[in-house]
């Protein structure tokens, strides 16, 4: 499966994090299922996946712009009708154009999990809405790892092989 999507997310200011910094990022997702199908509450497929991420940007002063990508476990829960929800979780490095959070490191280490729904409008095609929670931090690597929790709400279209 091959996807695309756009986020915006809004920090949140958690026990010392930068809450004062918008995001929104640009990217594509290539996912692969796993042919394994889980049971009971897990029926679905397992999948796991790659985000690469050529265009994400931190509103602070000044603008700053990074690159990045994401590996991704994912859960395909059993589809109803034409809703399949998608549960993601990963993690990834950025790398931007000045420090992020202000007065810290270039290079930081991303976490997230989030929930999905993509609804079929084609035998082959779907469109997705996302909310996910995304830290991205220094993981200690610099003076400080104040660090960015964001809550971020994506749109994708995915594409079934």
């Amino acid at each position: 499966m091959w996807g695309f999507f756009y986020g915006y997310g809004r920090a949140q200011e958690i026990r010392g994090s930068a809450g004062d910094i918008d995001t929104t990022s640009a990217g594509a997702r290539w996912s692969h299922l796993w042919s394994r199908r889980g049971q009971g509450p897990w029926s679905g497929h397992p999948a796991f996946a790659l985000e690469v991420l050529p265009l994400t940007v931190f509103f602070q002063d000044p603008v700053t712009v990074a690159v990045g990508f994401n590996l991704l476990y994912e859960h395909h829960f059993t589809a109803r009708g034409r809703v399949l929800p998608i549960w993601r979780i990963g993690a990834g490095a950025l790398h931007a154009s000045r420090p992020v959070p202000r007065g810290e490191t270039r290079t930081n280490f991303s976490l997230l999990t989030g929930l999905a729904l993509n609804y079929l409008v084609t035998e082959r095609g779907a469109f997705e809405v996302e909310y996910r929670f995304h830290h991205v931090s220094n993981a200690d690597t610099g003076f400080r790892n104040p660090g960015i929790n964001a809550h971020t709400l994506l749109i994708s279209y995915t594409i079934y092989r």
